[in-house]
């Protein structure tokens, strides 16, 4: 069983305390059948074309409506969890850009604040050189530029 038929059925019983208690010892069977006979208005064991009800038809109600206010509410959570995740973000880049400033001030001792794989390095030390070309950079300054930055940011 999925988790979220777990929650469903969990969701359910619970309104079944609040909404139709007596149906609560055969809250898990109706459930079980209500999700292996997918609804239709046809004939079936808890009423006929769905106008008279049998005992236990709350119950059945109770599990698809837990599925109906669970999924409204992972619905609305949704935009809140957006929310966080840019709040998270937004923290970490201040946290990280104060690690740089750190680094930065100490004029590069140390390690640098995320460490590059070589070939990453690599390929910034190319977007640099193509920028500087373009830029009227002079090949020694160049040189010196790609060699500092190799040297600072390869550090362990």
């Amino acid at each position: 069983m999925s988790n979220e038929t777990q929650l469903c059925l969990d969701f359910g019983r619970a309104l079944a305390v609040e909404v139709a208690p007596e149906e609560l010892p055969f809250f898990d069977e109706l459930a079980a059948k209500t999700q292996s006979q997918k609804s239709h208005r046809s004939d079936h064991e808890l009423g006929f074309g769905g106008e008279v009800l049998l005992v236990g038809a709350v119950s059945a109600f109770l599990f698809e409506a837990s599925k109906t206010v669970l999924a409204f509410l992972w619905e609305q959570a949704q935009g809140m969890f957006v929310d966080l995740a840019k709040t998270a973000a937004k923290e970490a880049r201040v946290e990280f850009e104060d690690k740089i400033k750190t680094w930065v001030k100490k004029r590069f001792e140390g390690r640098p604040p995320v460490s590059l794989p070589p070939d990453r390095l690599q390929n910034l030390l190319d977007i640099i050189r193509k920028d500087a070309t373009e830029s009227g950079v002079s090949e020694p300054e160049l040189a010196r530029l790609t060699a500092t930055l190799s040297r600072v940011l390869r550090r362990p």
